[in-house]
Order: structure tokens, then C-alpha cells, then sequence
């Protein structure tokens, strides 16, 4: 198609302010006639324009499987995100935890009644659908160091659970000074 071919058509009146003004590329054949959009599409108009009606057809029938193809991997990680959420506000719950009952062992004399400390702490945590458990791991009571180490194991179960991932077990561990004991003379 030359440049000849290819003509600019508008209506008699021009202008912004003219509610039927109408501006479009127009293909001329040989002839120089100009051709409508309605005669290139072969009378028809409207939302089809030039597509054949099963065109229409098979473009919904494809956007539905990209829909569908779509979904079924934006679903899936945004269940796993929950599960990435759920599993560090656990993990964040278990190492404050592990903090307090450190700090509550560090103001003991003695080993027993740091880990009864540490015991205590514990029962007073509630546990939920997804804090399933939470024990003691180690309590190291160290008056050779001056410090107290306190390791927690919690259980942890998913709330949208995949194939070898129903419970999560997080452990954390916290290290406190003893502020008990006196100084030597």
C-alpha cells in the first residue's frame, strides 16, 4: 500500500466544538474512492467490527484458561505467604518468650529454682490453634560464666498445611546475665 492509497477523511465541518465531527484513516483503492468502515468490514459494525463471530468465541475461551492458569499459581502462594506469616510471628512470640523466662531464671540463686522460674513462665503461655505446644529444651544455669541460657522448642501448626508441612517446630534461645549471686569478697 502506497502513500497514495491513503487518504485523511473528515465531514464537512471540522473542529472541536462540532459533535459529529469524524476523523479516520481511510484506505482508497485505485479508483481514489474513499472506503468507510462499514464497507471494509463487510456491513458490519459495532463491537465485532471485521471478526468473524467465532473469532469472539475463542478469545473468551482463552481468557478463561489464562484466568484459570493464573489462579491456580497466584492461589497457592498466597496461601504459603500466610503460612510464611503465621510460621515468624511464631518464631518472633517463641524468642520473647525465651527472653522473659531467661531474665526471670537470672534473678534466681540456684539452678532448681531457675528452672522452676523458667517453668513457670511457660504454663502461663497460651496456647492456640496454631501454638500447639511449647516446652523447655535446656536450662543452663552457669555460675562459673555469671550467665543463664534458656532454649525453648514451640510447635507450631500451619494454618493452610502442604504435603510434609502440617507442624513447623521453632526453637529459640536466649542468654541472660546472673543478677542474683553476690559479688566474691
Amino acid at each position: 500500500m502506497n502513500s497514495n492509497n491513503i487518504r485523511l477523511a473528515s465531514n464537512k465541518w471540522s473542529g472541536w466544538f462540532n459533535p459529529h465531527f469524524d476523523i479516520g484513516l481511510h484506505i482508497c483503492p485505485p479508483s481514489g474512492k474513499a472506503i468507510s468502515p462499514r464497507q471494509r468490514s463487510g456491513g458490519r459494525t459495532g463491537s465485532r467490527g471485521s471478526r468473524p463471530p467465532a473469532a469472539t468465541g475463542r478469545k473468551k475461551g482463552q481468557s478463561l484458561i489464562e484466568v484459570m492458569v493464573g489462579l491456580l499459581v497466584i492461589i497457592p502462594i498466597g496461601l504459603a505467604a500466610v503460612d510464611i506469616v503465621v510460621l515468624t510471628n511464631a518464631s518472633q512470640n517463641n524468642e520473647e518468650i525465651a527472653e522473659t523466662a531467661a531474665r526471670a531464671a537470672s534473678t534466681k540463686p540456684n539452678a532448681a529454682s531457675a528452672t522452676n522460674a523458667v517453668q513457670q513462665i511457660v504454663e502461663r503461655v497460651t496456647l492456640n490453634n496454631v501454638v500447639q505446644d511449647l516446652q523447655i529444651d535446656d536450662v543452663n544455669f552457669d555460675l562459673g560464666k555469671g550467665t543463664v541460657s534458656v532454649s525453648l522448642i514451640m510447635t507450631v501448626k500451619m494454618p493452610v498445611p502442604f504435603p510434609n508441612f502440617s507442624t513447623v517446630s521453632c526453637k529459640a534461645g536466649a542468654i541472660q546475665p546472673i543478677v542474683s549471686t553476690p559479688a566474691p569478697r
